[in-house]
C-alpha cells in the first residue's frame, strides 16, 4: 500500500458510496478500495453496480453493491440499513460526509 494511503487507512471500515458507478464516485471507490475499506458501490442501474463491484474485487480488494435511486427515500434508507456490516460506516454523498 502506498505511503498515503497507509496514512490515511481505512482497513476495516465499510465506506458506502452514492453515485460510484462512474466519474468522482467511482475515483473515491477506487481510492477507498485501495486504502483497505469494503466499498459499497451504488447506482441506479443494476449492470453498472455489477461491473464495478466486480473490477474491483478482481484486483483483490472487497466490494458490494446497492442498486438505489438516492432521490428515493425508501430506496436510500433500505441502501443505508443494508450498508452496515461492522457497525461503523461512512457515508459519501454530493462531497458531504458523515460517520454512523
Amino acid at each position: 500500500m502506498p505511503e498515503m494511503l497507509t496514512m490515511f487507512s481505512l482497513r476495516d471500515r465499510v465506506v458506502l458510496i452514492t453515485g460510484s458507478s462512474q466519474g468522482i464516485g467511482r475515483a473515491l471507490a477506487d481510492a477507498c478500495a485501495q486504502a483497505g475499506a469494503h466499498v459499497v458501490i451504488n447506482a441506479r442501474s443494476a449492470g453498472n453496480v455489477d461491473a464495478v463491484v466486480e473490477e474491483l474485487t478482481d484486483a483483490g480488494h472487497t466490494a458490494s453493491g446497492h442498486v438505489a435511486d438516492v432521490t428515493d427515500p425508501v430506496e436510500a434508507e433500505d441502501m443505508v440499513a443494508a450498508s452496515f456490516i461492522n457497525g461503523q460506516t461512512l457515508f459519501v454523498d454530493g462531497g458531504m460526509t458523515s460517520v454512523v
